[in-house]
């Protein structure tokens, strides 16, 4: 399932495994039965076949506007190789950006890039073991790019070259991608795969293959699966945007039709998949793991995608995760079940393959799998309580309400998946307002006895597979230990529920008196409003449709962690979150929960470096529970015992990711030589300050920083009226209880001089070889600096992925990088840079790297690279949400107006930017003799 890690670890996928032997596995699937009614397609999607047997989706749509998507999708991945694990269909994707016969070489990359298209960002693919699908987006400034388009996708359906040398260069580049496998992660996740798909039609079919087989890749091997597979009775081509659909069709037809239609071809293997019934129980050890955790996991029935009934058991899937996370949560808020921060979804590993996973952290793992099970069964044994599932429904009906108000501004990229997602597996293409009104019948018919009972079915046919992961095996069960575990957990009497489900709230306080605000202004060359009230507090509102139904969010006031003691900006995180997790006044966390579910909205507290403040989202139409809920953080916030033990939790976490994470170890090495070992920032806590730690301590954190206002911003961007905020702002924000007016503090240690060097480990495998860069350099921002870092940035990491990928072949994903301009509390601009690579070509790649970032800080980019970086940026900039509209009005009334640009003006800056301009910013911001490194090495030495 997918795990949320703690703030630092990236998301991870488990699952369970067992190497004592093959799970039990069914295979289900009857070709006997009758086909299933499917649902209605959305008429506004245009499906059409070709004489050759291709499909094609259309849609015209106008979200975000003046750009188009679209997808290449190929009905065949992994699961069709002649020799599992070969890899070739993934290796077969990475050759088809190598060059095709009117693209050959470089050529497709260039001709890409000139229309504004990088990829990554812009041009992608990915292979499954179901498919392979290839996606560009493409800026609709000239016709010439719709053509130019269409005629890649064309030839990456047709005309792949497979050079010999281009294969023998690309197989460095796929190895590397094979690298990240070897990491802690990677080899978990392996052993997650194993249990996923033992015994079953998956097994073995992970697309990147293995090594070996990568070596030994030919370019007959990719050759023989791209003429089988890549066929029009097995090709979708996807287009939707801003463009007329008798348009787009034209360019499909006049470009696939003539595509060779193929008789006598082998048919793709028919994908299935039945219960895992054999239980599972494994402890995983590996000395790069993150903090002990444990998962358990019950596959789920089958289903049939675009059909009646598959939508009901998706709903029901849906509806019991919602109410079983909602027990968990109550039994350890009641501290009668020994876990923290348990989570609960319904997930899918492949579309055969779906599950329903629990995770969690536990001081005793074998104690807390048997305890878990037992609940799970006493849950599934009881049913749920009526209440309790009228609650979730009316959470999911208000979750269908807000899908219906947000369509008319759902993206491009949003209906691309799904007509992905159709072709391949039959998914619902519905009209939304259909698709409204039928999932809101069912939902309604949806009973408390047919949930307890599909709950109690699931479990009662699928076998638990419980894993528990950590680094030490002395302070984790023995396999001997956790298989007692789950057979007690299956066999012991389930106890009665200890604790009833939480009520429904029907508003979370009574709205306080309005007072009045002391100025009310237009902002000036934009349609925005400021209300001022005597407080210090002011609230800035501007209507956006950009997503219809929703509005958004940002508070900001000035002083953040600067104005606590030294060392606080450890612990900030953890205080803000212990008290978005807690309660408010009177009301417990799992009634705020369950109202803000019930609402559509959320709310996270946030102390930085020299601000502190709020950020949150709502429905247009319950937009006052988000301001109550941000009044009742400030005047009331609490910091409850199940809150403060995931803190903890979280701080365990990060002094293991440290150890463990090479990438982690490599920000505290960053960290430490930027500020010289200053405790002004301090990226994680030390002995002391855990020790300090507790409710009491976190409470008082957060109320010094947010408890009072006196400078606040209150940002408000979204699909709802001037009135209604202002309204909403005279009770809940000019009600706010005033404190001393306050600024952040000038504390912050000036970047040091010369070139500092560290390393650290490079973890299992050497998997996280690599090195990162930071320049930081003293510099006032202003907007034109700020436009060419935004082109720099563009170039430098495109020369990257050019030479460090395509040409030295030791890095998978060239390079990252991220050039960042402040003006508090010191005025800098950071250049950071990420390269992962060969373990045994770390200094090849550091070389080229400086030498790049040199030659561009000497000479500047070339007129070609500049124009092509610029194009992608003003691709990125025409696509504005309410975020980039919120940044700019908290902006403004932070500096009083004098930060007044607008997005428009950042637009024209990037248009009017000279090739000069961003030779001088890259002759400032690259010095050659100024950077922190650290290094990812083996051992962490040096070579």
């Amino acid at each position: 399932m997918k795990f949320t890690a703690p703030a630092l670890f990236c998301l991870l996928l488990i699952a369970c495994a067992s190497e004592s032997g093959p799970a039990d596995i069914s295979l289900s699937g009857s070709s006997a039965a009758p086909p299933a009614a499917t649902l209605p397609v959305d008429p506004a999607v245009k499906i059409g076949k070709l004489d050759n047997g291709l499909t094609y989706y259309m849609r015209s749509n106008d979200a975000p506007g003046g750009s188009l998507e679209l997808r290449l999708v190929v009905a065949a991945g992994s699961l069709e190789q002649e020799v599992t694990g070969s890899g070739v269909a993934h290796f077969l994707e990475h050759m088809l950006f190598n060059g095709t016969v009117e693209y050959p070489g470089n050529e497709l990359d260039d001709a890409l890039q000139s229309l504004g298209m990088q990829v990554g960002a812009d041009v992608n693919a990915y292979t499954s073991c179901e498919a392979t699908v290839y996606g560009l987006t493409v800026p609709l400034d000239s016709p010439e790019h719709v053509e130019v388009a269409f005629d890649v996708l064309d030839q990456w359906a047709t005309a792949a070259n497979l050079d010999p040398d281009a294969v023998v260069d690309e197989r460095g580049v796929v190895l590397e991608e094979y690298r990240t496998t070897e990491t802690a992660e990677g080899i978990i996740a392996a052993r997650f795969d194993k249990a996923y798909t033992d015994g079953s039609m998956y097994e073995g079919c992970d697309p990147i293959g293995t090594s070996q087989m990568i070596l030994t890749t030919e370019p007959a091997d990719l050759r023989r699966f791209y003429d089988r597979w890549y066929r029009p009775d097995l090709m979708a081509v996807i287009a939707v945007g801003d463009l007329p659909v008798d348009r787009m069709e034209g360019e499909i037809t006049d470009r696939f039709s003539d595509n060779m239609a193929r008789s006598n071809s082998p048919e793709p293997r028919t994908r299935q998949a039945g219960l895992i019934t054999g239980v599972v129980a494994e402890v995983v050890v590996h000395p790069d793991a993150p903090s002990p955790f444990v998962s358990i996991d019950y596959s789920l029935p089958g289903r049939e995608a675009g059909t009646p009934d598959g939508e009901r058991t998706s709903l029901m899937d849906s509806l019991v995760s919602a109410l079983v996370q909602s027990h968990l949560d109550e039994q350890v808020a009641a501290g009668t079940l020994p876990v923290v921060r348990p989570f609960a979804v319904n997930f899918a590993y492949t579309d055969e393959l779906r599950f329903m996973g629990f995770n969690y952290a536990a001081e005793d793992e074998a104690a807390s799998v048997a305890a878990m099970l037992v609940e799970l069964r006493g849950l599934a044994d009881r049913g749920f309580a009526p209440e309790a599932v009228e609650r979730s429904k009316a959470a999911f009906a208000n979750a269908l309400d807000q899908t219906l108000a947000m369509e008319a501004t759902r993206q491009d990229h949003s209906f691309a998946a799904a007509y992905v997602e159709h072709f391949l597996f039959g998914a619902d293409i519905g009209e939304v307002t259909d698709r409204h009104a039928r999932q809101t019948e069912v939902l309604a018919s949806i009973t408390a006895d047919e949930l307890s009972a599909y709950f109690a079915t699931s479990f009662e046919q699928a076998a638990p597979l419980v894993l528990v992961v950590g680094h030490d095996p002395s302070e984790l069960p023995s396999t001997t230990e956790l298989e007692a575990a789950v057979q007690e957990g299956l066999t012991s009497v389930a106890a009665p529920s200890r604790s009833g489900p939480t009520g429904m709230l029907e508003s979370l306080m009574t709205a306080p008196a309005a007072v009045e605000p002391i100025s009310v202004s237009q902002l000036p060359g934009i349609a925005a409003v400021e209300v001022g009230y005597a407080n210090g507090a002011k609230v800035i509102f501007m209507r956006s449709d950009i997503s219809e139904g929703q509005v958004d969010l940002w508070a900001e006031s000035q002083g953040g962690w600067t104005l606590l003691s030294p060392g606080s900006s450890a612990l900030v995180d953890k205080s803000t979150g212990a008290v978005d997790r807690s309660g408010v006044a009177d009301l417990t966390a799992l009634e705020v929960e369950a109202f803000q579910l019930s609402e559509g909205t959320w709310l996270a507290s946030i102390i930085d470096e020299t601000s502190e403040g709020f950020m949150g989202s709502a429905r247009s139409i319950d937009l006052e529970s988000l301001f109550a809920l941000m009044h009742l953080r400030v005047t009331e916030p609490r910091v409850d015992g199940p809150a403060f033990a995931e803190a903890m939790e979280a701080i365990a976490s990060e002094q293991r990711s440290v150890e463990a994470d090479p990438y982690v170890a490599s920000s505290t090495q960053l960290a430490d030589a930027r500020y010289g070992g200053d405790a002004y920032f301090r990226p994680y806590p030390d002995e002391s300050q855990v020790a300090d730690f507790s409710p009491e301590s976190a409470l008082a954190m957060f109320e010094s920083r947010l408890g009072r206002v006196d400078d606040l911003v209150v940002a408000v961007v979204g699909d709802i009226d001037e009135v209604t905020v202002r309204n909403l702002a005279d009770r809940y924000v000019g009600s706010l209880p005033s404190g001393a007016s306050d600024t952040w503090a000038p504390l912050a240690p000036r970047p040091p001089a010369g070139v500092i060097t560290r390393t650290v480990p490079a973890g299992a495998n050497e998997a996280s070889a690599g090195f990162e860069l930071l320049v930081v350099t003293e510099l006032q921002p202003t907007e034109e600096t700020r436009a060419a870092s935004r082109v720099l940035e563009r170039i430098l990491q495109s020369r990257l992925f050019t030479t460090l990928r395509e040409e030295m072949g030791l890095s998978y994903g060239g390079g990252q990088v991220f050039i960042d301009l402040a003006e508090h509390p010191l005025p800098l601009a950071e250049v950071f840079v990420s390269v992962d690579g060969n373990p045994g070509g770390i200094g090849e790649l550091h070389s080229r790297t400086l030498a790049e970032m040199t030659d561009l800080a000497v000479s500047g980019p070339d007129r070609e690279e500049f124009e092509r970086a610029r194009t992608t940026v003003l691709t990125d900039l025409d696509f504005v949400t309410n975020g980039d509209l919120l940044e700019r009005l908290v902006a403004w009334g932070r500096s009083d107006g004098e930060d007044s640009a607008t997005l428009f003006d950042r637009y024209e800056e990037v248009y009017r930017l000279e090739l000069q301009t961003v030779t001088e910013a890259a002759a400032l911001l690259l010095p050659e003799d100024h950077r922190i490194e650290v290094f990812r090495l083996p051992d962490g030495r040096m070579p």
